[in-house]
């Protein structure tokens, strides 16, 4: 059983309410936004709160699988504050965090082969990266930062590096 929640002001579908034994208190959401994405939340743990998104770039194409990227909440509270982003294999290339859960990301931690390799940090709340570390294979190698706010690693001071 399917039941469509229109947005009024626009006259489109905003969300589809899906229920295959049709008992709406157990239902899945596509919530769709007015460009054709969707996003569906899921209650993995069934404590009633989300604890994890999939979102498509296009609603048409969700019988293929093919998730743009996948939302859950760092802390398991159903506020979601990260993101992964995975290859065409499922392996993960990137994960996007809001460190504040505000919404906005400000950490982004690159993968190669499953390992970390890369993290970027916006500290100045900018939403431009000032902080960098570079991982071997998921180990910790170095760390710069961007002091004076022109976007590059400061170089070290003298006597280091």
């Amino acid at each position: 059983m399917v039941r469509a929640v229109i947005n009024e002001e626009t006259g489109r579908v905003r969300e589809l309410r899906i229920a295959a034994d049709g008992d709406f208190t157990k239902l899945t959401r596509i919530l769709l936004d007015e460009d054709g994405a969707a996003r569906v939340p899921r209650d993995l743990d069934g404590n009633g709160a989300p604890d994890r998104w999939e979102y498509y770039a296009d609603a048409r194409a969700m019988a293929s699988g093919s998730v743009e990227k996948v939302g859950f909440s760092l802390a398991g509270d159903g506020v979601e504050d990260a993101w992964v982003f995975h290859d065409a294999l499922g392996e993960v290339l990137r994960v996007e965090v809001s460190t504040a859960r505000d919404g906005t990301v400000d950490r982004w931690e690159h993968y190669a082969g499953g390992a970390l390799v890369r993290v970027e940090a916006d500290t100045n709340g900018d939403r431009r990266p000032d902080r960098w570390e570079t991982y071997d294979r998921g180990i910790f190698v170095s760390a710069s930062s961007d002091g004076d706010g022109d976007g590059f690693p400061d170089p070290p001071p003298p006597g280091e590096g």
